[in-house]
């Protein structure tokens, strides 16, 4: 009795061994198939991070405004224009009116000085309408204007600018400048136009 009841014992263990082994086994393959997953999980994570390298980096913006941490007591000296807005941050100020006029002025001389197919009005507004999303990116901060405000200030203040480099660059006056009839104005409105918050993206030139 002894012997079977040694035998009945030893089978009962190996039965337990065996069911032991069976769990484990069911573990491992559970494990791996979780491993698997993780790991399928993970190239797909690593393979949409590499692919985003591709992807261009956002060009930054290349105007900006000064922040206000970085603005001193003479903030009016060597941020603000005195005379003339250009661009986008000082359009529309009681204090520079006076200038909108003539720039308007330098827009109609410049245009009809030597009219070609290429200097229309029309043209100048056309080409500088297909880059205004590309100038409105250059600046640092949202603009808060219409398409035809956008466009229309961009080309008024380009001709502006170019005319006036060229009555600088010519000794002989190209027409009847008003600036040139007021000589104090000239010094103060050259500063306004090196001003950081003054200026135009450096793609609106290849239009002119």
């Amino acid at each position: 009795m002894m012997i079977e009841s040694n035998m009945d014992k030893d089978h009962t263990w190996i039965e337990i061994r065996q069911d032991e082994g069976n769990l484990t086994g069911a573990n491992n393959v559970d494990g791996q198939i979780l491993s698997e997953n993780r790991n399928d999980e993970d190239e797909l994570l690593a393979s949409l991070i590499r692919g985003k390298f591709l992807e261009p980096p956002p060009s930054p913006p290349g105007i900006f405004k000064i922040p206000k941490i970085l603005q001193g007591p003479n903030e009016a000296e060597l941020i603000l224009p005195k005379l003339v807005s250009i661009g986008p941050y000082h359009h529309g100020k009681r204090n520079l009116q006076a200038m909108e006029r003539i720039k308007l002025c330098y827009l109609h001389c410049l245009l009809n000085r030597t009219p070609t197919p290429d200097t229309t009005l029309k043209h100048l507004v056309k080409r500088v309408r297909a880059i205004e999303q590309a100038c409105r990116d250059c600046y640092d901060e949202k603009i808060d204007m219409s398409s035809h405000q956008f466009v229309e200030m961009m080309v008024v203040d380009g001709c502006f600018v170019i005319e006036f480099m060229l009555g600088r660059t010519y000794s002989k006056i190209l027409w009847n400048d008003p600036l040139s009839q007021s000589s104090w104005m000239r010094t103060p409105l050259i500063s306004d136009l090196f001003l950081l918050e003054n200026q135009l993206p450096c793609c609106t030139p290849c239009v002119f």
